[in-house]
């Protein structure tokens, strides 16, 4: 099937809009609506762009010669068949002009920027439809087809997304080998910018034939999409006419320092491809289990689903998630060959993927799953010491990032710090600077829940107050003594309101938990 297509361009994660539609801050969204390695970015991106600051004072290498030099390596190409971008969409962008290309074939649905990128150009495009009952596979027979109706004269882009966004469904690379070089004059855009969430088996990296070009983004895998990242693979010949065709330094010093040490952890992608493949599977098999959607096969870190049973649109589902559960999906009723009934949701960490099924059984009309149910009180751990300054932090610290690779949901929490420093969450509340570390290692968004009492000393015998991360007053020990009473109702409900959003809590407690002349007042240590 063929036919003609209007450009839309919408894409997930625009956490602004989103926020603004649910009337609250962006960290309170949960977004499945972008597909981004749930286990975030590995561990030496922070302190590896922080060594790299004193760099940006700088031009950045025009050539990128090392990153270059160590991709020719890994990839065992040479290193002019490498195009680097400020990630793949600004190649994609340039590729029509730089290839010549005059006529777009399309398998669709599909990503919607190579129909925007060759719109741009105002380049016809024909399309092939994937079928809904072969489970939006690629009929590699059907595009052979269709490659035998072009004329000779003409340069025919091909565009396939391998894994195909938004069905997920890779394409064989032995096939796609086969029919590139039974059409030599058609060029063939492989995008696999999610072959990394997959098993590598269909990547056509490797014995890659001279009219195809691989398009890879590094932000999805790594997790950073706001720092922009990507390359192409191709022959020398076409990867100079695309390099031409972008501009000097379009990649910072910062974005090429991380690319290039990505290329040293392979064993962050292979944990990354494990356990997003067990939680894609779990997720398919609850959704499935509902009873009210069809969910299609995928070998990414997304699902393409259909509304089955249920009296509402992709639209509408969308809209209830994210208005009545602060839950962004994708909704994918203007992709071509889809309609109101589809959307896809990206594939997350096993406490975000529960909240997302809840909210999904309440939309819809669903018993909730009895193994969503929450015990009546939050599992909980507390690490107490005989003084200040044993290791409580750092304990509570590595805790946290241990439960956290383990797929839990935790959250740090301590009652009362005492400090002059403070850290800034993004809310504008002050907590103390271990806490927002401690939810830095659980790849949290620091909250003043976590820290709900911070005491900032004045003097000898007095203390700025601050409350659920705002200013109260200046109090000597005496008076806060007797409005410790009043502290700790605040200190409850703090803790509650984030053991209900998690797994598991850790508790730090302050100071030596064995001063029996602080008990009648505490509020931090065995009182918690």
């Amino acid at each position: 099937m063929t036919g003609t297509i209007n450009v839309t361009r919408v894409h997930g994660g625009n956490l602004k809009n989103m926020a603004d539609r649910a009337g609250c801050r962006r960290e309170e969204i949960l977004d499945f609506s972008a597909n981004i390695n749930p286990l975030g970015f590995p561990e030496w991106v922070r302190p590896l762009i922080n060594s790299r600051i004193s760099e940006l004072v700088h031009y950045p290498d025009p050539n990128y010669s090392t990153l270059r030099s160590k991709m020719a390596q890994h990839y065992s190409i040479s290193e002019d068949e490498i195009i680097i971008g400020n990630g793949s969409s600004e190649i994609l962008y340039v590729l029509p002009a730089a290839l010549k290309i005059n006529r777009v074939i399309l398998p669709v649905p599909s990503y919607s920027d190579y129909e925007a990128a060759a719109r741009l150009f105002r380049l016809p495009i024909e399309t092939l439809h994937l079928l809904e009952e072969d489970d939006f596979a690629l009929d590699i027979s059907q595009l052979d087809l269709l490659l035998c109706k072009q004329k000779v004269e003409d340069r025919i882009g091909v565009f396939i997304g391998n894994p195909n966004n938004p069905t997920g469904r890779t394409v064989s690379a032995a096939s796609v080998r086969e029919i590139a070089r039974k059409h030599a004059k058609a060029v063939f855009v492989i995008d696999e910018a999610f072959i990394d969430f997959t098993n590598g088996s269909a990547s056509l990296q490797s014995d890659r034939p001279k009219n195809v070009v691989i398009l890879h983004s590094m932000t999805k895998i790594l997790a950073i999409p706001g720092l922009r990242v990507g390359f192409a693979l191709a022959d020398s010949e076409i990867a100079r006419a695309i390099q031409s065709q972008i501009p000097p330094w379009s990649v910072n010093n910062l974005a090429a320092a991380v690319m290039e040490r990505a290329l040293d952890d392979q064993e962050f992608f292979a944990e990354g491809r494990i356990k997003i493949s067990q939680w894609r599977e779990d997720l398919k098999t609850r959704l499935s289990a509902t009873g009210c959607v069809v969910v299609f096969p995928g070998e990414a870190n997304y699902l393409l689903l259909k509304i089955s049973k249920a009296p509402l649109t992709s639209g509408e589902l969308a809209d209830r998630l994210l208005l009545g559960h602060r839950i962004g999906i994708r909704n994918c009723e203007n992709y071509l060959g889809l309609g109101d009934q589809y959307f896809r949701i990206a594939v997350r960490r096993p406490d975000e993927n529960n909240r997302l099924i809840s909210a999904f059984e309440a939309v819809v009309g669903v018993p909730r799953s009895k193994h969503l149910q929450k015990p009546k009180l939050t599992p909980a751990l507390m690490l107490q010491g005989t003084g200040s300054n044993v290791g409580k932090s750092i304990l509570t610290t590595a805790l946290c990032r241990i439960l956290y690779q383990d797929g839990v949901k935790v959250s740090p929490f301590k009652s009362q710090n005492m400090a002059l420093n403070s850290f800034v969450t993004p809310s504008g509340g002050e907590i103390g600077r271990a806490q927002a570390l401690q939810a830095q290692a659980c790849k949290l968004v620091p909250d003043v829940r976590m820290n709900p009492v911070l005491l900032k000393p004045s003097n000898e015998s007095g203390s700025q107050v601050i409350l659920c991360g705002k200013p109260l007053a200046h109090m000597d020990f005496r008076d806060y003594s007797r409005f410790k009473a009043t502290v700790f109702e605040e200190v409850k409900r703090a803790y509650d309101s984030l053991a209900a959003e998690s797994d598991v809590v850790l508790l730090e407690g302050a100071g030596s938990a064995s001063e029996v002349n602080l008990k009648k007042n505490d509020i931090v240590n065995m009182r918690m």
